[in-house]
Order: structure tokens, then sequence, then C-alpha cells
């Protein structure tokens, strides 16, 4: 059952400006860590969305990219 769940979901970065959303707020969770229990409630309020787990894994990618690039920056400075 979870195995056609995850089939019926679409690609990651392929709704457009949805999934572009999804990424930016990530980075911006890393300055802003108020943005992050906002998203991840909002995405939860339809919690049969056959999009959901993309959609957060969208916001996941940007928030561990914004998370790399601050340690390369502080840390190889």
């Amino acid at each position: 059952m979870l195995k056609t769940y995850f089939v019926k979901s679409r690609p990651l970065f392929t709704d457009g400006w949805n999934s572009y959303w999804h990424l930016i707020f990530g980075i911006l969770s890393v300055h802003f860590v108020y943005i992050m229990p906002f998203f991840v409630i909002y995405q939860l309020i339809d919690i049969n969305d056959k999009n959901l787990f993309v959609d957060l894994i969208e916001f996941i990618i940007g928030f561990i990219a914004s998370l790399s690039v601050l340690y390369i920056y502080f840390n190889y400075k």
C-alpha cells in the first residue's frame, strides 16, 4: 500500500512555482526558524495529499543546501 502511495506522487521539482517556493522556504528557514513549523503544519493540513512527501522533501533539500553553504562559508574562509 505504501509503495503505491509514492508511485502516485509527482517527481521532484516538477510543479513549477510551487516547487520553487518549497525550496525557497527551506532556504529561508535556516535564517528564520519560525518558518519551519508553519510550513510543516500548512503541509499537514491536507494529510491525504499525494504530493505531501514530495513537497516536504523539496523543503528539506532547500534547508540542507542552505545549511551546507553556510557551513562551508564559515569553516573554509
